[in-house]
């Protein structure tokens, strides 16, 4: 089964340039402590509230909870120009668009001020799932694994545009649907694709019209 989406998004936001990927050399980090709260209404939640359905086509009720995160980064920074940097934690850019994900990577900044970047997020596609979302009662769960694969390409060619690719590969650990009906199998390979440009409004704000790109081939039809 493929598929997939495009978004297009426009954010204002608040940021800076900066020269170096950090002001000193060697290791820096940050922790926080971040608290949320959810609500999702899905037979497809893993909640031991949806163990047991009237029906597939109707829910429970919505699953509504709060959430407690310590949050952080860790890099470690070196060259002659402060123009490599090796990290592992959280983003705050990540977080603020909505994605939390563990990720490990490697930086490098060119003399024209372009980052590559190049990661690892090795959390990101793990999960709980059913194992026969079909089956209305008595239902087990079952684990969900994968990784994702980034390449972030930032300030091209010293301008404000930047490119962000990944692949992700998802397996599902019993699948007990799909190995009656191959055609419900949930194993998947993901292409992501987004592009944002920084428009500076003033000193500080600036405008990033984002477009983005989502591609998800699972093995069933």
């Amino acid at each position: 089964m493929n598929v997939k989406y495009t978004l297009i998004t426009l954010a204002l936001i608040s940021g800076s340039a900066s020269a170096q990927l950090a002001e000193t050399a060697g290791f820096a980090g940050e922790v926080s402590l971040s608290t949320g709260f959810y609500s999702v209404e899905s037979n497809l939640n893993t909640d031991d509230d949806n163990k047991n359905l009237d029906s597939l086509y109707d829910t429970n009720d919505a699953v509504t909870g709060g959430l407690l995160l310590p949050l952080g980064n860790l890099t470690y920074t070196f060259g002659n120009d402060l123009n490599q940097q090796f990290y592992a934690g959280t983003s705050r850019e990540d977080i603020a668009t909505g994605t939390l994900a563990f990720e490990m990577g490697y930086k490098y900044q060119l003399a024209s001020g372009m980052i590559i970047d190049a990661s690892i997020l090795p959390t990101i596609m793990s999960g709980e799932v059913w194992a026969d979302p079909y089956k209305p009662t008595n239902r087990q769960t079952t684990d969900e694994d994968g990784n994702a694969y980034r390449l972030q390409l930032k300030n091209i060619a010293g301008s404000k545009f930047s490119v962000d690719m990944a692949y992700a590969t998802k397996d599902v650990e019993t699948d007990v649907r799909g190995a009656i009906d191959p055609s419900l199998r949930r194993d998947a390979d993901t292409i992501f694709f987004k592009t944002d440009y920084k428009y500076m409004v003033d000193q500080t704000p600036m405008l990033q019209p984002r477009l983005s790109y989502v591609s998800s081939d699972a093995d069933g039809d």
